[in-house]
């Protein structure tokens, strides 16, 4: 009869590094990325050329997935323009949502627009409508107009939420570490060694 003795030792050897490597595999590491800051799509909205009516929804896809993120989508009025504000999410946020280059289309609705773009983080200027675009009427020299007021307000908003969410992240990021890491800054090493 043959001895297996010899054989079992490296074989459980083997399983054991296996399952100790699929465990630690599992556990999501310390400093593991915060979600990408998702794309924000504004301008203005049309329907044959009408004005669409404030709280209109409007929807974000990407390869057939709405990723419209909850809350960051509609339409309003700026001095008789319907404007509209979406945000898109980053894969991060969701499976199968934006990432740079992805093609966002979007809905007026529940009509398709006929326009898309490519999904970049931050801010994105595009003007959605359905049939002929608007016709946009010049103001004339002199006039005082607000249609143009709301992009430096809108710009500066979403300027002061990326700080602040970049601003959370770093302060999660910097516990983290000092969590991470012993009284003199060096990680902690909670097992005493191998003699």
């Amino acid at each position: 009869m043959r001895n297996l003795s010899n054989t079992r030792t490296p074989i459980a050897a083997a399983l054991l590094a296996g399952a100790v490597v699929a465990a630690f595999s599992a556990i999501p590491p310390a400093f593991a990325q915060p979600p990408q800051i998702p794309a924000t799509f504004f301008g203005r909205v049309s329907i044959e050329g009408a004005p669409v009516p404030p709280g209109t929804q409007i929807r974000a896809f990407v390869d057939g997935t709405d990723c419209t993120q909850p809350g960051g989508s509609g339409t309003f009025d700026d001095a008789g323009v319907s404007r509209y504000l979406v945000d898109v999410m980053h894969e991060t946020q969701s499976p199968g949502c934006g990432r740079t280059g992805a093609m966002v289309a979007f809905k007026i609705g529940d009509q398709p627009a006929g326009q898309s773009a490519p999904w970049n983080s931050g801010p994105v200027v595009l003007d959605l409508f359905i049939g002929p675009p608007p016709r946009i009427e010049p103001p004339a020299p002199g006039a005082e107009t607000a249609n143009g007021d709301w992009i430096p307000r809108l710009l500066l908003e979403i300027i002061v939420g990326v700080l602040a969410v970049g601003a959370a992240g770093a302060v999660i990021l910097f516990r983290k570490a000092r969590e991470n890491s012993g009284p003199s800054g060096s990680p902690r090493n909670p097992e005493p060694p191998l003699s």
